[in-house]
């Protein structure tokens, strides 16, 4: 019997020595754990806004960058299955919890102040599932979930390689509300050729879906990127159209939505079309890269906003009121150039809107205009009565230490214009009050002078960024 036990254990002992081993991560690819494609980018960030002391203006705005923060930093968990074509991402973002809701605000029970219950959130920036087909000349990709918009591919392309300084041109002017979303695309990759086409919730990865409206967006790019020893030439044309297929009826009555704003007379109940909720947006950039050397992209944007007619449901007898189509334009372009591990990045942009954001503000002719109106009647004023713009230049000088690591010190400046076309300014009065333009110019046709004074407002903001990608 002891024979036979020495026997057993001498058994159980040579299959653990010599059995095969499990392979639980790949020894050239440690952080291949299961197969998984672990990573991140980690951006931490001091900014600095300027503030006028003369006019007692603070221009800061609800999540703005100033102080110390993390305004570019992420998880990124990648799992392939070669064989099956399958691909996941699972990307998690730091996020301050104010651009969620002001519910993350708590109160301190001993002085009743407010204060942040938790000043950040980790969401999630991508979260989708690619079916990936290979033929011999062309790669066609499906995906399914949250992923990123096309208007982000020249940053994620590194034609603008500065995302951790700023927001490319069209993310910052906001071609799209986010840059990223909950859809269904198809890429197709052929050669120097990339299609891309797909749709999209609309309302961008970090809001309630469906809110507002059950519209559906349609997006799409079309990409051509030839190649010439170590230089890269693209042309990227990119669209979408807003709310494309899938508006009910009833998404635009009094009060419901956004969309039409209560009156508040009980013996109305307004509803405006659908086309109000519609729009088109397109934008071409044109990139040239060597990435040793120079980055150089030029753009613009085209976008507008549908009117529509205005009708009171408990009063058809009333006339239609008519909203015409708003319209605005974007042109920027950026130029970075380096020697050896300094970089010095030039960005400079002028379109209609305000403090760095896109509108469309002009007015323009449509079809209710020259449908109810006589066009020879209709004035430039009217046709243009909101001539407000803005002109953002910014600089940035970087030093790389490594390919993953690279810190930088930058600024930029903002100018708005108003409605006329002129210097916006603020007023301010002897007790460091805002007062209006009216009244700043009707203290001159009275005795009583009260001594509202004039500034020009300007937005200016400096600030120093790292970060390292691993």
């Amino acid at each position: 019997m002891k024979k036979l036990t020495l026997f057993l254990l001498f058994i159980a002992s040579y299959n653990s020595l010599f059995s095969e081993k499990i392979i639980t991560q790949k020894s050239d690819e440690p952080d291949d754990y299961y197969g998984l494609q672990i990573g991140g980018v980690l951006s931490p960030s001091f900014g600095y806004r300027y503030r006028d002391s003369n006019s007692g203006e603070s221009n800061t705005r609800p999540n703005d960058r100033t102080g110390f923060s993390l305004p570019w930093t992420l998880l990124t968990i990648n799992k392939n299955w070669e064989e099956q074509g399958l691909e996941a991402e699972l990307w998690f973002e730091v996020i301050r919890a104010n651009v969620y809701s002001n519910d993350t605000i708590a109160t301190r029970v001993s002085t009743g102040e407010p204060r942040k219950a938790d000043p950040y959130t980790l969401g999630i920036r991508r979260g989708n599932l690619k079916k990936i087909i290979q033929t011999d000349r062309i790669t066609h990709k499906f995906i399914f979930g949250i992923q990123e918009m096309p208007h982000t591919f020249t940053q994620w392309n590194d034609s603008w390689d500065w995302r951790y300084m700023d927001t490319g041109p069209m993310e910052s002017l906001g071609f799209f509300n986010a840059p990223a979303d909950i859809g269904l695309s198809y890429l197709m990759e052929l050669s120097i050729f990339q299609f891309h086409f797909g749709l999209a919730n609309g309302e961008g990865y970090r809001s309630i879906q469906n809110a507002e409206s059950t519209g559906i967006d349609g997006f799409g790019r079309i990409s051509v990127q030839p190649k010439w020893e170590e230089w890269t030439f693209g042309i990227h044309l990119i669209g979408r159209t807003k709310n494309w297929i899938g508006l009910a009826g009833n998404e635009c009555r009094e009060g419901r939505s956004d969309c039409l704003p209560s009156d508040n007379n009980l013996n109305t109940f307004l509803e405006k079309d659908l086309r109000s909720r519609k729009g088109e947006t397109a934008g071409v950039e044109w990139t040239i890269d060597q990435n040793q050397y120079l980055h150089l992209g030029l753009g613009h944007i085209w976008r507008r906003d549908y009117g529509g007619e205005i009708r009171d449901r408990l009063n058809q007898d009333r006339a239609v009121r008519y909203e015409r189509d708003q319209f605005g334009r974007s042109f920027y372009a950026w130029l970075g150039f380096g020697f050896e591990n300094f970089w010095l990045v030039l960005r400079g942009e002028r379109s209609s809107g305000t403090s760095g954001r896109l509108d469309a503000n002009q007015e323009e002719k449509n079809e209710f205009l020259l449908r109810y109106n006589d066009p020879s009647n209709i004035s430039s004023d009217y046709l243009f009565s909101n001539k407000s713009y803005f002109i953002r230049r910014s600089a940035i000088i970087e030093y790389r230490w490594t390919d993953n690591f690279r810190i930088a010190i930058g600024g930029n400046q903002i100018n708005n214009f108003d409605s006329n076309g002129e210097k916006e300014r603020v007023f301010i009065d002897q007790g460091g009050e805002a007062r209006s333009k009216n009244e700043f110019q009707e203290q001159f046709g009275n005795q009583s002078y009260q001594g509202i004074m004039s500034f020009r407002k300007i937005e200016r903001q400096v600030f120093v960024r790292a970060t390292y990608i691993f």
